[in-house]
């Protein structure tokens, strides 16, 4: 028994050299039962621009000598198209870039930019800075459609016109703010820091990445508890597990910022400022105040691992990659060779982040028989939305299985518990999760993930913003199910104890 998932996960962006035609949604497979559809988002095929063409002229703008720093107009102006057509709501060119340009100047108590009559007004207090005219998007869509049909072809790429002259918007801006505030803006990894508003101001999951940023990472994840940043997950095996930070604890500083009231999105911006080179993590984690400084590094994917205790199974998933299903096989079939009076399996989710959503659906599909898996919903990309089915073969063949969750389990995790949970296949215990149902899709072209969509269980409900409680909590008074960080040894005895219980 297996089945087929089609993930999608890339996105191609609008490029002037590019020659790969249309936006394309390509499918990461895994498997070998049946077909699942692939999709991809409508975009007509594309070309190269020639020299002189109005493509061309759209897209390239030779870089002046006297620009104080360079804007990489192509990457923004492929950054915002990506965004307008795929993002699971509609969005404009315009509030775009308002918004990355507020994000920019929000540390600066006088600089101010507003709307007037069609044009981009920019202010230092009293003083009036600079005037510009903003593009007229319908007319450029209209200049685009006249040229689609003058071309002949299928069509150009679309926002070809409307993206470039966006990010010339943002140029302009950045040649103003430059002259009012030298060191206001960022030296390097600017397009980056400028689509930084887009966690805040669309959704975590969306966000920018520098390309040119492989520094590796600390093996870390945060979530708000109470309106406090805590670690909500840390990676075995990585820098920040080998420092010594733990779930659970609470961020207090990172260098010299103080983090105690930051959000999501200012803990990020604060690592991502953060040269090469030891960085200084200030935790509180029972009472105690602790301060360990942790290296970035290129981590390899965790892996599942597995033990008997007490006659039954205990199955850790620390995340989800395209190996993971095979791996969950593997181990419980080794158990039952082992072990032929095994009693029962945990799957243990807690600190699991999510990963591949198709690898979430192989691993449930593992223990159902039949029944409704997910649903996955892209409302903006045409026959993206796909259901996923269990077909027939239970590797557990009937064993009670118990699955742990906590607040640090997310995403693809939530799937699979809250498959196995509403098909009546497995008890869920530990406390309420993350609350993470949205799904991303990756740029081919420009490195960017976006959200295009979210994902429901078999009973059409989705745990974005609410989390799976489980059936048995296992927090502290006077909330048990409030989501909790850390990973508790007491929690496993407890499943034990349930599993055993159904024999």
């Amino acid at each position: 028994m297996s089945l087929r998932v089609a993930e999608a996960v890339y996105l191609r962006a609008p490029s002037a050299s590019a020659s790969a035609t249309g936006w394309a949604v390509a499918a990461a497979e895994t498997g070998t039962h049946h077909e699942a559809p692939s999709f991809t988002v409508p975009r007509p095929p594309r070309r190269s621009a020639a020299v002189g063409s109005p493509l061309a002229a759209g897209l390239r703008r030779p870089a002046s000598p006297t620009e104080p720093r360079p804007v990489d107009t192509l990457a923004i102006a492929a950054a915002l198209n990506v965004l307008v057509e795929t993002y699971q709501r509609p969005l404009t060119f315009d509030e775009l870039v308002l918004a990355g340009l507020r994000h920019m100047v929000r540390g600066d108590g006088r600089l101010t930019l507003h709307v007037e009559g069609g044009d981009l007004v920019f202010h230092d207090g009293e003083t009036y800075l600079s005037r510009r005219r903003l593009p007229d998007t319908a007319a450029l869509l209209r200049d685009e459609e006249a040229g689609t049909r003058e071309s002949g072809e299928a069509g150009l790429v679309p926002g070809y016109l409307v993206g470039p002259a966006w990010a010339d918007v943002v140029r302009d801006a950045v040649d103003v703010l430059d002259r009012a505030r030298p060191r206001l803006l960022p030296r390097d990894r600017f397009t980056e820091r400028f689509f930084g508003f887009l966690p805040e101001y669309l959704d975590p999951g969306t966000r920018y990445v520098d390309p040119d940023a492989s520094q590796g990472t600390f093996g870390i994840a945060f979530a708000l508890q109470r309106g406090a940043p805590v670690i909500s997950v840390v990676a075995p095996g990585s820098p920040a597990a080998l420092a010594g930070l733990e779930p659970g604890d609470q961020l207090i500083a990172v260098g010299g910022d103080d983090l105690r009231d930051a959000s999501l999105n200012q803990i990020n911006e604060s690592l991502a400022r953060r040269p090469s080179g030891p960085v200084s993590f200030t935790v509180e984690r029972n009472g105690q105040r602790l301060t360990v400084r942790s290296l970035r590094a290129l981590l390899r994917a965790p892996r599942v691992s597995s033990y008997l205790r007490r006659g039954v199974a205990v199955i850790r998933i620390p995340m989800f990659d395209p190996d993971t299903a095979e791996a969950v096989r593997r181990h419980i079939e080794y158990m039952r060779r082992q072990h032929p009076e095994l009693a029962g399996v945990i799957l243990d989710l807690r600190a699991n982040g999510g990963g591949h959503v198709a690898a979430g659906v192989e691993v449930a599909d593992h223990f159902l028989d039949s029944g409704r898996i997910v649903e996955l919903r892209h409302p903006r990309a045409s026959g993206a939305s796909a259901t996923y089915d269990a077909t027939p073969g239970d590797i557990a063949r009937g064993l009670p299985v118990v699955v742990l969750i906590n607040g640090g389990s997310l995403s693809t995790a939530e799937l699979t518990a809250l498959a196995l949970s509403e098909n009546g296949r497995a008890r869920l215990m530990g406390t309420t999760s993350g609350g993470k149902g949205s799904l991303q899709a990756r740029s081919l072209d420009v490195p960017l993930r976006v959200t295009t969509g979210r994902y429901f269980g078999p009973r059409g409900s989705t745990p974005h913003g609410v989390g799976v409680r489980p059936h048995v909590c296992t927090g502290a008074a006077p909330d048990p199910c409030s989501p909790d960080f850390r990973l508790h040894e007491s929690d496993i005895d407890a499943a034990i104890d349930v599993v055993l219980s159904v024999r």
